[in-house]
């Protein structure tokens, strides 16, 4: 205002026009959490909140190694490659095939080659969904008998799903990076809200079918309790690799961008010159490999699908999801709002915490349950 106040017509002009721009550019460019958080919570609430967030993202990385690791048991643990692999690497033979599998992903210059593998995998939940519908529809007595002996409500478990079903609508972190790669940026939160309803759809019939047809011994995998030695279940299984091979790269990216971006910054610190050349394609296949690496390497340390996904969800998911965005909104607009609405961001604070403390107690709870397991199997 100052400038302008002093300035000429024409400059005037000039200047409204760039702050038009400005404005312009500031609405096209998609908006994070951080930035959102360091608004709302200042510099070290954006710490917490990318702790967290980063934290979530490399869990979920780690799920992604465990899951494709399970399906490629399931696909070649009974063939000679899979007898010899075994052999050669023990327990975690199948574990290091998903590791070399996907940790060259992250190498890709342009990370929008695997939205292929990505459309892949959507149909490969959705061949397994109609399967296990056909299969349920075509079994008729048998699959009524099977439904008899399903519970309703199972509240032993139920702490674990709580976190398995947040760990489902997890990753809302990579929405900015997916905006930024698409041909129409502007048509993302459409796309989002198209991809939820699309996930629920799925996972609705997945978890209704598959419970109703096998019960209490649904496989952790699904695609594990479809028949075996059936050119179906070797389609679904097959199908199935795609999901967590196009998602690695693309889940890790953020993490990989913040970490070089604050590789810059110390560079920048540290030179004496104020410009410094963009890192180099060595620095981020460095740090992307690093990463990486780091996450194969948890996963192979626990190689438990579905407890670590309950982990994950329940803890880091659900403040992602919800205990950070109910606070983030009462920060920045609490003394705006009227009164059912300070009520209804209490309740989903409430809920959040209530949730992630249930759902992360009993998930690691279940964890150290199979890691001691596991010590007494190997001594």
């Amino acid at each position: 205002r100052i400038i302008a106040s002093n300035s000429s017509p024409d400059k005037q002009q000039v200047l409204h026009q760039e702050q038009q721009q400005l404005g312009s550019a500031a609405a096209t460019t998609p908006a994070g959490y951080e930035a959102v958080a360091s608004h709302a919570f200042g510099p070290l609430g954006l710490a917490v909140v990318s702790g967290i967030m980063y934290a979530e993202l490399l869990g979920i990385c780690c799920v992604y190694v465990v899951l494709e690791a399970e399906i490629l048991s399931t696909l070649l643990s009974t063939t000679t490659f899979g007898h010899s692999l075994t052999q050669l690497f023990g327990s975690s033979a199948f574990g290091l095939l998903a590791s070399a599998m996907m940790v060259p992903t992250v190498l890709l210059p342009d990370l929008s080659a695997l939205s292929v593998l990505g459309a892949l995998g959507v149909a490969a939940a959705a061949t397994v969904a109609l399967t296990l519908a056909g299969l349920f529809i075509t079994s008729g007595p048998a699959a009524l008998s099977a439904l008899a002996d399903t519970s309703l409500v199972k509240l032993q478990t139920l702490p674990q799903v709580l976190g398995i079903l947040a760990f489902v609508y997890a990753g809302h972190s990579t929405f900015p990076v997916i905006q930024q790669s698409m041909a129409a940026p502007t048509k993302a939160p459409r796309a989002v809200s198209y991809g939820y309803a699309i996930t629920a759809l799925i996972c609705t019939v997945l978890g209704g079918f598959g419970y109703a047809l096998y019960g209490s011994q649904t496989a952790t995998v699904i695609t594990a309790s479809l028949p075996s030695m059936s050119l179906v279940s070797l389609l679904c299984t097959a199908l199935t690799l795609c999901n967590p091979f196009s998602a690695f790269a693309l889940t890790l990216e953020p993490v990989a961008i913040a970490v070089q971006k604050k590789l810059v910054q110390v560079t920048q610190s540290s030179c004496a010159t104020e410009t410094v050349a963009q890192p180099a394609y060595a620095m981020r296949a460095a740090i992307r490999l690093g990463l990486a690496i780091a996450c194969c390497a948890a996963a192979l340390v626990l190689p438990y699908v579905a407890e670590l996904m309950a982990f994950v969800g329940a803890l880091l998911t659900m403040s992602i999801s919800l205990i950070i965005p109910a606070l983030m909104h009462l920060a920045l607009m609490g003394h705006e709002l009227p009164w059912w609405l300070l009520v209804f961001d209490g309740c989903v604070l409430l809920l959040g915490v209530a949730c992630a403390a249930v759902g992360a107690t009993s998930a690691l709870q279940c964890l150290q349950v199979k890691l001691s397991s596991a010590g007494d199997s190997v001594s």
